[in-house]
């Protein structure tokens, strides 16, 4: 670094202390103007060692902003400057600026409460005595409350920037204009409870009601950033975590650098998924602020029994009308309509926001929560998906996130949205049936040392949905997960061709495992039961006194034992369901799963025959394992249990052929849809908000998140913690049997 550059920034550091300091500055003040004019990119530099510039001015700033009104005016000064620079174009000075007022307005959120930041960022009230030295200088800038003026500015020039890769300046600005909407929406981090928020978060309140800026035009903006992925130009230094020592020492060589330009969007603290390696900083922190606008939801008018109503914000009812910008005979009706070229709702190429979604090998979160996003909101484009005729397309991202998770230590919100866009695409029958159509020619990326040969997608993907539902009942216990993956399955069921050995000795296993847990839970229930009647009606002995009686069981406890039983016979009456649905519609096409049956034809055989729940599919199973193992004792004989297994598998194709559909009893027609529950936004909220901290190139205070647990922040036991189900138990997204 220069000299120049040097004493820049220390000029820089030097007006930033007056700023904080006990002297009230006027706009027009000479002190500003080092302050608003550094142009240096140092985007080298960490988020860290940016923060540790610049935070140790915020104590002076509390303690002396009550008096002097800086910081209004620095927002003042800012909303000028970005008022400019959509006229002129953005140079880097602006973008440095938005840095600063972002670090200053973060460390003041971790540290103060919605009502003092309020308060803080007041102009005087009237008859105060600091009220005719603001009235010299900002008279009409005070009439509007600091908070709607930074908003408006931040969105007006946020939607005026075309090409972000301009220029250093441009794409620097637009950068730190996301990173700054987002700094300002976090006033939910530190807030226990969704429901008690309302709109008494000012930042947050001030984005959500502002009405300068159109939402449709928001909403936009930002998913043709998500979509092009704008990379930083030629010539922009870009700080990379490999680069952090080296870039230490250089900062501590430094005489007093003001870093004002983070520029990493990968790891800053402890995270265990990084965004994509390739992934664009812009698309990324775009896709970011678009969840976190579009997940709030705003208080409703009143409540459904005891589930509070919640109605979506405005750029959530903004992606409603999302429409297809290629769709030419689209764009001609809504001219016709009068709704000009724009329309009613945001316009995005459906191809390429395809194509933008489904880019990476294994979806990342933030991918597939945009995914869920734009089907359950986006107008039309969940048609397209269905329509289109690669469903590989999109459905291998996904089954390598889900594969990704369930062989990690599992992050189970993400498991859920996973599970959750499964479960939507696998209600529509047309596209459930086109999955068992084609036929893999590759192995994916993500099924790493497994090459297998030709397979069908279906096959795959129910391997890999049989291996989550194992884990979830085998290390959760989670009753959504096993309910959302046995709702897939069943979905999925009624289609199957061709289905794979490995995809039907997992189901099988499946049911081994559910049956053993069934099993276990009724003793239990029934153990527990009679115990509480023992308990309520204890012996006599012989000389007529009640015996005692050392263990007590609530009837709390003993109706909590039976509800658990009851649940996990319903997740094995639905997995029975599937195997025979499977049988009963294709047996001839799925030779492997009569195979998987046969050779653990002794599961099935402790399984009480006459249950209600059980009856229908059990005896359809029991009838296909009889059938087979006399056939196959006809065609190979007595030593038919010593041949291999691919003699016993062309047996098995043989004997197919002359089987007939009606020896079986035609099941329920069980069909599930997803359904978003009242408080789905007590799950998503929190789970969009451990995203942005985990994937953004900011930093956080892990200890001051009240909202979730982020991995990384220090918890009772000594050991990191992240977001888990736990923390939103009863409040993830519901799963309905459609009529």
């Amino acid at each position: 670094m220069g000299n120049a550059a040097s004493a820049t920034t220390a000029a820089a550091l030097d007006a930033l202390a007056s700023v904080t300091g006990p002297a009230s500055l006027q706009l027009d003040d000479e002190t500003w103007q080092p302050l608003l004019a550094v142009s240096t990119p140092l985007s080298r530099w960490s988020e860290e060692e940016l923060q540790a510039t610049i935070r140790p001015y915020c104590g002076d700033l509390v303690y002396h902003n009550c008096q002097t009104y800086n910081l209004q005016r620095l927002i003042v000064l800012l909303c000028r400057k970005l008022e400019g620079a959509s006229k002129r174009g953005a140079d880097v000075a602006v973008a440095n600026l938005l840095c600063l007022l972002r670090i200053l307005l973060q460390d003041l959120m971790e540290h103060l409460t919605p009502a003092q930041l309020q308060a803080f960022l007041s102009w005087p009230a009237p008859g105060s005595p600091h009220k005719v030295a603001v009235e010299r200088d900002a008279q009409e800038e005070e009439q509007t409350p600091v908070e709607q003026q930074l908003v408006g500015a931040c969105l007006r020039a946020l939607v005026a920037r075309n090409d972000p890769a301009a220029s250093a300046g441009e794409y620097l600005t637009q950068l730190h204009l996301l990173q700054l909407l987002l700094v300002m929406l976090s006033t939910q981090l530190y807030c226990q409870d969704l429901d008690e928020q309302g709109l008494e978060l000012p930042l947050l309140a001030a984005v959500l009601e502002q009405s300068e800026v159109d939402p449709v035009s928001v909403v936009e903006t930002l998913l043709r950033l998500v979509i092009v992925g704008p990379q930083a130009p030629l010539g922009l230094r870009l700080f990379l975590p490999t680069d952090t020592r080296a870039i230490l020492r250089a900062v501590r060589a430094a005489a007093s650098s003001l870093v004002w330009l983070p520029m990493s969007a990968f790891s800053f603290l402890l995270r265990r998924q990084p965004a994509a390696p390739g992934q664009s900083p812009l698309g990324l922190h775009a896709c970011l602020l678009l969840l976190t606008l579009c997940f709030h939801a705003l208080p409703g008018e009143g409540a459904e029994g005891a589930l509070t109503v919640r109605t979506p914000g405005p750029y959530r009812l903004a992606l409603h009308g999302l429409r297809d910008a290629d769709d030419a005979e689209a764009t001609a009706a809504a001219a016709e309509d009068g709704r000009g070229a724009l329309g009613r709702g945001p316009r995005a190429s459906f191809p390429a926001l395809f194509a933008c979604l489904t880019r990476e090998p294994v979806a990342p979160p933030e991918t597939a929560l945009l995914l869920y996003l734009v089907l359950h909101d986006g107008g039309d484009f969940r048609g397209y998906c269905l329509a289109r005729t690669d469903p590989e397309a999109l459905l291998l991202p996904l089954l390598g996130a889900l594969q990704r998770e369930d062989a990690g230590r599992g992050d189970r919100g993400a498991v859920y949205v996973l599970l959750t866009l499964l479960l939507a695409f696998s209600s529509d029958a047309g596209w459930a049936a086109a999955l068992h159509r084609v036929w893999l020619e590759a192995t994916p990326p993500w099924l790493k040392g497994r090459a297998r040969a030709k397979q069908p997608l279906g096959s795959l993907a129910l391997s890999v949905l049989l291996r989550s539902a194992h884990a979830s009942v085998a290390r959760h216990g989670d009753a959504f997960l096993q309910t959302n993956t046995l709702a897939v399955l069943a979905n999925l069921a009624p289609h199957v061709t061709g289905l794979t050995s490995e995809a039907a000795q997992r189901l099988v296993s499946l049911l081994a495992l559910l049956a053993r847990r069934w099993r276990r839970l009724a003793a239990d229930a029934a153990g527990l039961t009679t115990m509480a009647a023992a308990v309520g009606n204890p012996a006599t002995a012989a000389d007529g006194t009640p015996e005692a009686t050392s263990l007590a069981v609530s009837e709390s406890t003993s109706a909590a034992a039976a509800e658990s039983a009851q649940l996990a016979h319903d997740f094995l009456r639905m997995a029975l369901e599937s195997a025979s649905a499977v049988l009963e519609r294709a047996l001839p096409a799925n030779p492997a799963l009569v195979y998987a049956l046969l050779h653990r034809g002794e599961l099935f055989e402790g399984l009480p025959r006459d249950d209600p729940g059980l009856r229908v599919p059990l005896a359809n199973i029991l009838a296909v394992i009889d059938h087979f193992t006399r056939a196959l004792a006809r065609s190979l004989g007595e030593g038919a249990a010593a041949l291999d297994a691919g003699t016993v598998m062309a047996a098995i194709r043989h004997d197919s052929r002359a089987w007939r559909g009606d020896r079986l009893q035609r099941g329920a027609d069980l069909h599930f849809a997803y359904e978003e529950g009242l408080q789905a936004h007590s799950f998503f909220v929190p789970c969009v908000w451990a995203r942005v901290v985990a994937a953004s190139s900011l930093s956080w205070d892990l200890d001051a998140i009240s909202l979730f647990t982020p991995e990384g922040a220090a918890v009772e036991d000594g050991h990191e913690a992240h977001w888990t189900s736990e923390e939103a138990e009863g409040q993830v997204p519901t799963v309905v049997v459609a009529p």
